[in-house]
């Protein structure tokens, strides 16, 4: 029953913030709704592991499918800097990542995309 009242308000927010103009709306919808309940009622919604994996995966997808050709065209003169620079960005956030799976109960893929996304 919990996880259909956590569908239902995802989907909910996910709507209200997609009539706002706010792209990716579900994505941030369900991060928002993830949010509320962990600080509000933390442990309660447990995810199998392998249910999560496939969370990530598609959040990942997701994600990628966000890069569109003309970006990449426009990047195309400043390529070394635009490298140089998502690298260091990379990197840093990794470090975060791993720093965060370090000092807090996350595991590492999850703190990881936290500190990426």
């Amino acid at each position: 029953m919990r996880w259909i009242g956590a569908a239902a308000a995802t989907f909910v927010a996910g709507w209200l913030l997609g009539l706002a103009g706010l792209p990716s709306s579900y994505l941030f919808g369900a991060l928002l709704v993830g949010l509320a309940v962990a600080l509000a009622r933390p442990g309660q919604l447990v995810v199998p592991p392998f249910a999560f994996r496939v969370a990530q995966a598609v959040t990942g997808v997701a994600l990628g499918a966000y890069l569109q050709s003309d970006a990449l065209e426009a990047a195309a003169d400043a390529w070394v800097a635009v490298t140089l620079v998502s690298v260091a960005t990379l990197v840093l956030s990794l470090a975060c990542g791993v720093a965060l799976a370090r000092w807090t109960s996350l595991d590492r893929p999850t703190a990881a995309l936290g500190m990426v996304a």
